[in-house]
C-alpha cells in the first residue's frame, strides 16, 4: 500500500464487515477487485429486492484479505453505536430533571415533540428521519478498534487460503450460494462478465460421493458454468479439479 493512501474504514457489527462510504466501495471494487454485496435499500425505489444500495457487506474472506494481505482497511466495532441508536440515546437529548416531579417526564416529552428529533418520534408521528450513514465525529467515542479473528477453524483456514490464491490469480469473487457453491469466479467485474466457475471447497481427505458430484455438476452446467473443486494438500498447496460439460456449452 502507498504510504500516502488513506485506510478505508470498515465497520464491524456482529462479526460482519460493512462499508458505508460510496467512494470507499468504489475504490475496493475498481482497484482491488472486491465486490462484496450491497445490502441496503434505495430510498423511493419500488423494487427494493431487485436493486440495493449501501452499506456494502464484505465476506469474512474479503475482510481478511484486505486487512492482512493488502493492508488497506481499518476495523472498527460499531456495536455500541448501534445499541445507542436502537435506544435513541445518541439522537434524543435527555432533558429530564431528577429534582422535578412527574411533570418532568411530560416536559421532556413535549420538548422532544417540539424538536421533532429521533427515530422514535418519526415512527410515532409519521414524519421523516434520515438514518446517518456515517458515524459522526461526536460519536467517535463509540467506535472501538477490534481484533479480527477469522479464520479461526480448519475449514475457514482452507477457505481463506483458496480465496487468497484465487485473488492472486486476478479473479473477481462473489458468494456462490445461489448455485450451491462456495464462490463464483469472474474474469473481471461481474457487471461486465458472466461467472465462469462455481467453486466448491473440498477437503482433500474426504472422498467424493458420485451422486453428490453428479448433482453439483448438474447445477453448475445448467447455469453454463464449470465446476471447480478446490482443495489443500498436506503441504498447504492449493489443488484444483475442473469438471466441464462434454462438447462445451455451445454458443446459444
Amino acid at each position: 500500500m502507498d504510504g500516502t493512501e488513506r485506510h478505508i474504514k470498515v465497520h464491524v457489527m456482529q462479526g460482519r464487515g460493512f462499508v458505508w462510504s460510496a467512494d470507499d466501495a468504489y475504490v475496493l471494487r475498481e482497484k482491488y477487485g472486491i465486490v462484496g454485496a450491497m445490502v441496503g435499500g434505495l430510498a423511493a425505489f419500488k423494487q427494493q429486492n431487485a436493486v440495493r444500495g449501501l452499506p456494502l457487506q464484505l465476506s469474512p474472506e474479503e475482510v481478511t484479505y484486505l486487512l492482512k494481505d493488502v493492508g488497506v482497511i481499518e476495523l472498527y466495532s460499531t456495536d455500541r453505536h448501534a445499541d445507542s441508536m436502537r435506544q435513541g440515546t445518541s439522537m434524543v437529548p435527555d432533558n429530564s430533571n431528577p429534582g422535578n416531579d412527574s411533570n418532568s417526564d411530560e416536559s421532556s416529552s413535549d420538548s422532544q415533540e417540539e424538536e421533532g428529533e429521533g427515530w422514535q418520534y418519526a415512527l410515532a408521528h409519521g414524519t421523516e428521519f434520515t438514518i446517518p450513514s456515517e458515524v459522526h465525529v461526536d460519536d467517535e467515542a463509540l467506535l472501538e478498534h477490534v481484533e479480527w479473528t477469522y479464520p479461526s477453524t480448519d475449514i475457514d483456514r482452507q477457505k481463506y487460503t483458496i480465496f487468497r490464491d484465487l485473488k492472486r490469480k486476478k479473479y473477481c469473487i462473489t458468494a456462490g450460494s445461489k448455485f450451491g457453491a462456495d464462490y463464483l469466479l469472474y474474469p473481471g467485474d461481474p457487471t461486465q462478465f458472466h461467472a465462469q466457475f462455481c467453486v466448491r471447497v473440498a477437503p482433500i481427505d474426504v472422498p467424493l460421493v458420485p451422486s453428490s458430484l453428479a448433482a453439483a455438476c448438474r447445477g453448475s452446467f445448467q447455469a453454463r458454468k464449470h465446476l471447480l473443486f478446490a482443495s489443500l494438500d498436506d503441504d498447504g498447496e492449493v489443488l484444483y479439479t475442473t469438471f466441464g460439460q462434454i462438447g462445451g456449452f455451445g454458443t446459444s
